[in-house]
């Protein structure tokens, strides 16, 4: 075998085992949520929203799948939760322990941009992700 073909042998090699331990790393990272979590997940994430929400009605996403982040008192399980109304999306990243919002934001759609992601909401951002 030429040498070339053995160095393309063992480089396809090792990339493989580097998708297959990252692929670990991201499962073993991950917990199912079950609809109680789910609930919970969104009422914190709504009464840490309360102000920027107002008195609308949003559309809430919650991911099936939250996140086990390493931290320095230990692992934390968190999830994200999505809420969407016209051109406004509020994201809140929630402790699953102590029902704490841990990370919010607010991002809000003008001009073209508003009409295209009304148009395309399976097609855009976090949707695209969490509507699978």
């Amino acid at each position: 075998m030429d040498m070339w073909k053995a160095l393309a042998l063992v480089m396809i090699c090792l990339l493989a085992v580097a998708v297959g331990l990252r692929f670990t790393y991201t499962e073993a990272h991950a917990f199912q949520l079950s609809e109680e979590q789910k609930i919970f997940a969104i009422n914190a994430a709504k009464d840490e929203l309360r102000d920027e929400m107002g008195n609308s009605d949003y559309n809430i996403t919650v991911q099936n799948r939250g996140r086990i982040l390493p931290a320095a008192g230990g692992d934390k399980k968190v999830v994200r939760v999505v809420l969407t109304r016209e051109n406004i999306t509020l994201t809140a990243l929630v402790d699953m322990d102590t029902g704490d919002v841990v990370e919010k934001s607010r991002m809000e759609s003008s001009g073209w941009m508003a009409e295209y992601h009304h148009e395309n909401q399976k097609r855009w951002g976090h949707q695209r992700l969490l509507g699978r």
